[in-house]
């Protein structure tokens, strides 16, 4: 399954309102993140929700090897995300509301 695929099918479900991508499994299947972005915001129109594409600031370690993408990024109070390689997050103990506080591993 690709990974555009792979994050619209997860960001469709109910309660999934984050999926963070790292670009290294971008650039398996694209030669730019941009070209993932694209095929992402093309393919939005099939589902039931507008997508959002942040990039790490303030915080982050300026490595910039992380997208994320938001379902519904108003529902979502903390869009700073520190971790530097995580995937498909998710939602679990109320993690829209508190996600500055979890680091998840892979």
């Amino acid at each position: 399954m690709s990974i555009v695929r792979n994050v619209l099918d997860h960001l469709d479900r109910p309660g999934n309102d984050i999926a963070i991508v790292a670009v290294s499994d971008v650039h398996s299947e694209f030669d730019t993140v941009f070209e993932f972005i694209n095929e992402c915001q093309r393919r939005t129109p099939d589902t039931a929700y507008s997508t959002e594409f942040l990039r790490p600031r303030d915080r982050d370690d300026g490595s910039g090897d992380k997208i994320i993408l938001m379902s519904n990024p108003a529902r979502i109070t903390e869009h700073n995300v520190l971790d530097t390689r995580i995937y498909i997050v998710e939602q679990t103990n109320d993690l829209k509301h508190n996600l500055i506080k979890y680091r998840i591993n892979t």
